[in-house]
């Protein structure tokens, strides 16, 4: 059945005409991230250049919020370069298996935030160059300073770190279910943000009002498997109505079509 739903040398061919038809929209994301990257980068450091010797201690938990969200909210867009009817016609005609529809598009978003995680090291160069005009004698790489310190350090000493990592998986397949639901392509991460938000809140208030607050339920020594089994179940159930949505479309759009 496996077998029948994938193989390999047509998946090739999927992923071919996938990176043909999506590659203006990875242009296109790919600047805007050097763009944005850019001027953060070089804001800041002329915000910090009057401050202390300890200014770059700003851009560790930058870069950490900007790979969270790169790695997070990317999955929100695997559609993003289907922007018309006729783009869901040709995949839908194209003679591949929904499966591998399926990981050609997700394949794509992935790619789509590796170039963006790769706009970094440009952002980094406009910051340097932006301190050796204005700030010379504490210009230095931001890369660097991070590889030099101890910054992230507490992700080796943190026992159950994997624990992070799977929540954020988890929350990587919740903005993945939100490209699927929300037919609104180029701003399904927002509408699935807003969801995530209400939820929380939702969890917050009846947490607060069977309690007498947050901090009764706290516990240092209390187990770590619960939430493990959480998140796992959240990304399993998140991936597979994922793929039961997409398929969805593709009969819908084969059913149009016909």
């Amino acid at each position: 059945m496996v077998m029948k739903c994938f193989n390999i040398q047509r998946f090739k061919q999927l992923l071919k005409w996938t990176y043909r038809h999506d590659r203006h929209e990875w242009i296109y994301q790919v600047l805007s991230a050097v763009l944005g990257t850019s001027l953060c980068f070089a804001f800041i450091r002329l915000g910090v250049a009057e401050s202390s010797e300890t200014h770059f201690e700003i851009f560790p938990p930058l870069l950490a919020m900007f790979l969270i969200i790169d790695g997070v909210i990317t999955a929100s867009g695997m559609h993003y370069a289907m922007k018309t009817t006729d783009d869901w016609r040709s995949l839908t005609m194209l003679p591949a298996s929904n499966l591998e529809k399926f990981l050609a598009r997700y394949l794509s978003s992935i790619t789509m935030a590796v170039g963006i995680l790769l706009t970094i090291p440009v952002g980094d160069a406009v910051q340097y160059l932006t301190s050796l005009i204005y700030d010379a004698p504490n210009a230095q790489s931001v890369i660097a300073y991070v590889y030099n310190t101890t910054a992230f350090s507490f992700l080796t000493k943190y026992e159950h770190w994997y624990n992070v990592i799977l929540s954020l998986l988890a929350f990587h397949s919740m903005y993945l279910l939100g490209a699927n639901f929300f037919r609104t392509r180029r701003y399904s991460w927002v509408f699935a943000s807003i969801v995530l938000w209400l939820l929380f809140a939702i969890i917050a208030g009846l947490i607060y009002l069977r309690t007498d607050g947050f901090k009764a339920t706290l516990c240092v020594d209390a187990p770590t498997w619960p939430g493990t089994l959480l998140n796992i179940a959240i990304i399993i159930i998140c991936y597979w109505l994922s793929f039961r949505l997409f398929c969805r479309r593709q009969l819908i759009a084969k059913y149009i079509n016909h």
